[in-house]
């Protein structure tokens, strides 16, 4: 039997967790797309004497998405994308912080930021947009070198320094995205093959005799078209992309691969907030974009807004709806409802394809199966 004394148990020094530097902002906005922005511009013409912060992990300014069409086929350059005139941010006294949000604080109402910063709030506005789609990731060769998916700036800033080396190009999705897409790669007189899923051209929209006119004019720009037709896997060649092989069995050559696939909201900041925030295909919010936090909104391509036709909450990501939906956030986001009037009604596309022009409201095709011709 030991005579040593027993040594007392000492309980281990707890590790001290770091708390945040915290600043403090009457309006927080996370995101500087056109919803952030237009929101924020908004806010401050309502309110002159409020505390704006808009935080961003982006490297440049507010883009006009829809303008890149034209900067893809070279009709536009680059320092005539900005959607709103350089130095805007800093004439309506808007601070720009470039950090990444990692969670929101609800009960507390702050956010915390990287590099162990944090930000109090009055009225927090998510606006963080959305995020492509792109292939299935079981897809075998969907990372080679010219698989590309084009959304944000960078995205056509690259298609266009991988022209000269294109002789034929593969675009799949049946949206407006895509038939935009195509006529654009075929403007620099490329070889364009266009996969669409469906057996028709925007089938939930056109009926059949309508598809066959919009197709009928792509067709005339050089294009072949694939209905029915999916990419079951990517072929390369030392790491690019050399080829498709479709549902068929066909193999389609191409050194560049486009996804046109669609988008979804990018909800990684709203899957870490304190309390629930009510999901559905985006955040869900009401007609004056509040969800169900308080004092939390969206808007823009990451909120789901009730669709008056189908009763579905689902985001509408298009350039329009978010500026519409900024305009009233921006409204709110100082308290005032009274302001925040606009109606928002079913979501339309319209879009040029040469002398041809498209406007389709709503889905027709859901309740009826022919559109009529006015």
């Amino acid at each position: 039997m030991s005579t040593k004394p027993e040594r007392a148990l000492v309980p281990a020094p707890q590790q001290k967790v770091s708390q945040p530097s915290m600043d403090r902002a009457d309006i927080v906005i996370v995101g500087n797309g056109i919803a952030g922005l237009t929101a924020a511009v908004e806010a401050r013409r309502h309110a002159p004497d409020k505390r704006i912060v808009m935080i961003t992990d982006q490297i440049h300014p507010t883009i006009n998405t829809p303008a890149l069409k034209q900067f893809a086929i070279g009709k536009l350059a680059r320092e005539q994308l900005l959607a709103y005139p350089a130095g805007t941010e800093r004439s309506e006294r808007i601070h720009v912080v470039n950090a990444r949000v990692e969670e929101i604080h609800a009960q507390s109402k702050y956010v915390t930021l990287t590099g162990n910063r944090g930000f109090g709030y009055s009225s927090l506005l998510i606006a963080t947009g959305s995020s492509p789609m792109g292939l299935p990731e079981s897809t075998p060769g969907r990372n080679f070198d010219g698989v590309m998916m084009l959304h944000r700036l960078q995205d056509y800033l690259d298609f266009r320094r991988r022209l000269p080396e294109v002789s034929e190009c593969v675009v799949v999705g049946g949206g407006v995205h895509a038939i935009e897409t195509v006529m654009g790669v075929a403007y620099w007189g490329i070889k364009v093959h266009w996969l669409i899923r469906g057996e028709t051209f925007m089938g939930k929209m056109l009926d059949e005799v309508a598809s066959d006119m919009v197709l009928e004019r792509v067709q005339k720009a050089g294009v072949q078209i694939h209905t029915k037709t999916e990419v079951l896997g990517v072929m390369g060649r030392v790491g690019s992309v050399a080829g498709v092989i479709t549902n068929h069995q066909e193999m389609i050559p191409c050194q560049m691969l486009l996804t046109c696939t669609g988008t979804q909201p990018v909800m990684t900041l709203a899957e870490h907030c304190s309390l629930p925030l009510r999901r559905k295909k985006g955040i869900v919010v009401d007609d004056r974009l509040r969800t169900s936090v308080p004092n939390i909104f969206a808007a823009g391509d990451v909120a789901a807004l009730k669709n008056p036709q189908t009763g579905e909450y689902e985001p509408r990501a298009m350039w329009y709806a978010a500026v519409n939906q900024a305009r009233i956030v921006g409204a709110m986001l100082v308290g005032r409802e009274d302001l925040a009037q606009q109606p928002f009604g079913v979501q339309w596309h319209a879009t040029h394809l040469g002398e041809l022009s498209m406007l389709t409201v709503g889905d027709p095709m859901i309740e009826n199966n022919r559109i009529e011709t006015l």
